[in-house]
């Protein structure tokens, strides 16, 4: 993932691999590095944001929390540990919003979500034309300050967990699971074994 070092960057930080290894890579490349965190009224929204906290804890970056409630989430409430996707309509334009707002105030010219190849069958705010669209609405409700990227876009996820290794990314912080059962993963829900098979191919 290729970095310039010449500005602040605002990452969108969900708790899991994706975000985290934006944030790792971001400061190996010698950015000034915000966070901040959605809660959107997501079932692993308390552990998410424990492990957020400990992400940036351990990072060296302030984190900015956010909370509101999505009116569509009736997939993401699907019963724990069920496979497919959890597509909540719109989620990533909200939240872009909100991280753009936030980054004028804070001076930085982007905001970085964590995107990759493994979301763009499954979840249509994943894929490049959104990105690009969004990128430029952020740019022109900026009057031109903030611009959004998704530096993962075109990574496997298996790629991603090598990047994680590579950059030191503490994985036990991390969290991806969408239904968490007495505080751990599930294991079965598409966000789980997406990254199992990843991390097993990857050792």
């Amino acid at each position: 993932m290729g970095v310039r070092m010449d500005k602040s960057i605002l990452i969108l930080l969900s708790g899991g691999i994706d975000s985290a290894v934006m944030l790792w890579a971001a400061r190996a490349g010698g950015y000034t590095v915000h966070a901040m965190h959605v809660g959107y009224g997501q079932p692993a929204g308390g552990v998410e944001l424990n492990a957020c906290r400990d992400l940036a804890e351990e990072g060296g970056v302030r984190l900015w929390t956010i909370h509101t409630q999505m009116p569509s989430m009736d997939a993401m409430c699907a019963a724990p540990g069920l496979a497919g996707p959890r597509v909540v309509h719109a989620r990533n334009a909200v939240l872009l919003s909100l991280a753009t707002s936030l980054a004028v105030d804070l001076d930085c010219p982007e905001v970085w979500i964590g995107c990759n190849a493994a979301d763009r069958a499954d979840y249509p705010d994943c894929g490049k034309s959104f990105i690009n669209s969004m990128s430029e609405a952020s740019y022109y409700a900026t009057d031109g300050k903030v611009r959004v990227r998704a530096p993962l876009l075109d990574v496997s996820k298996r790629e991603i967990v090598r990047q994680a290794k590579a950059l030191g990314v503490p994985l036990e912080r991390c969290w991806s699971c969408y239904t968490p059962q007495e505080g751990k993963a599930c294991g079965t829900c598409d966000s789980c074994r997406v990254l199992d098979s990843a991390r097993a191919a990857v050792g």
